[in-house]
């Protein structure tokens, strides 16, 4: 199944709404679960909770680099330099690009 993409590569996206969600205001690279030799961006909890405390979690504002456009998700550089995945279809509201 073809997805159109939202994400284009070379584009930097700025991670937003995320606040607005009851229970997952961040988004964190979940290393025991990887894709494309990367770890996947997951909602989690601020401050406490799965990852634990001391875990990197991005916020509204955080900016991604587009660096791949795969066939069933992404790979984005994070605000701290690891690459990162993201599937097509989560996800597509929480980031709106630069201009």
């Amino acid at each position: 199944m073809s997805v159109t993409p939202f994400m284009e590569k070379g584009e930097l996206y700025r991670l937003r709404n995320m606040s607005k969600n009851k229970h997952h205001q961040c988004l964190t690279a979940n290393k025991h679960y990887v894709q494309n030799d990367v770890p996947v961006l997951q909602p989690c909890r601020d401050g406490y909770g799965w990852p634990g405390p001391n875990a990197r979690r991005y916020r509204d504002g955080d900016l991604f680099l587009c660096l791949k456009v795969l066939d069933g998700s992404y790979v984005l550089l994070s605000p701290d330099g690891i690459q990162v995945s993201l599937w097509h279809d989560r996800n597509k509201g929480k980031f709106a690009r630069v201009k």
